[in-house]
């Protein structure tokens, strides 16, 4: 069990869902025969972000909400932790930033609780987008810089590249331009040393943003392509779909009318395909 669920870590990271789900599904069998509440939880909430990524709400939703259960049954702060966090980033996704950050700022709590900071700020970085969602930039700027001071702290790379980007979003909403391109490029360039497709992808999809903010179409439109190039191979529907859509909008106003309704309408197939599972 214990090595089937490193196999399926691995897959996840990798990007190879199939796998991912096949080794971890396989090693939860396992553990459940076993009885070992903790490791039950967390293979769980690994299935539970694998169903997040290909799309698959429901199924993300009901596993990370057996993984808190069980977790909580088995008084594991760690893992209940790992469950909210699950489920204020799907709430996020589906569209409800109130409930993300009741389930974030619980998620927050209990990391701090066990001593995880490197956890704990992450979930402050989450709490940051969500205040971008709502609208209130001055609360989304201090919470992500100090998000990203704290990952500076701590030396870790992955989480000040996330950092970056979140931080880069806030910079392009209240249009500082420059500020969002040089954070998204250090991030990109983070991705870099780290293999990271996931940070890639959303590092390119936002400078492909700044770029035609800026009017200029073309280089808007090579980044998001090698952003949806990524975003396929990683398998993230949701990210695809909205690739696809600021494709749209560069074709559009680039005055490329009959390939932005393509590419919009692709997009909108993608997403009704997600809402029906």
């Amino acid at each position: 069990a214990v090595a089937l669920d490193g196999a399926g870590q691995l897959a996840a990271v990798q990007a190879d869902q199939d796998a991912q789900r096949s080794a971890q599904e396989t090693s939860l069998a396992i553990w459940r025969e076993l009885g070992d509440e903790a490791r039950i939880a967390s293979c769980l909430g690994d299935l539970g972000a694998g169903a997040h990524i290909r799309g698959d709400y429901p199924a993300a939703r009901s596993l990370y909400a057996e993984a808190l259960e069980v977790a909580e049954h088995a008084g594991d702060t760690q893992r209940m932790a790992l469950a909210l966090s699950g489920l204020g980033r799907l709430a996020l996704h589906q569209g409800d930033p109130e409930q993300a950050t009741a389930y974030y700022t619980d998620s927050m709590a209990r990391f701090r609780d066990v001593g995880d900071l490197r956890r704990a700020t992450l979930i402050l970085g989450n709490l940051g987008v969500v205040a971008t969602h709502l609208g209130d930039l001055e609360l989304a700027r201090q919470r992500l810089e100090e998000h990203l001071s704290n990952a500076r702290l701590l030396g870790d790379l992955k989480l000040t590249g996330g950092a970056m980007t979140n931080l880069g979003v806030v910079a392009y909403q209240i249009g500082d331009l420059d500020w969002a391109a040089d954070l998204h490029q250090q991030a990109l360039d983070l991705s870099g040393q780290l293999g990271d497709g996931r940070l890639a992808c959303v590092a390119m999809t936002n400078l492909g943003l700044v770029a035609a903010q800026r009017q200029d179409y073309l280089t808007a439109a090579r980044f998001h392509l090698s952003s949806l190039d990524l975003a396929e191979s990683i398998g993230e529907r949701r990210s695809i779909a909205e690739i696809l859509e600021e494709l749209a909008g560069v074709e559009s106003a680039a005055g490329s009318a009959e390939r932005a309704a393509t590419l919009f309408g692709a997009s909108q197939a993608l997403r009704e395909d997600i809402d029906r599972k």
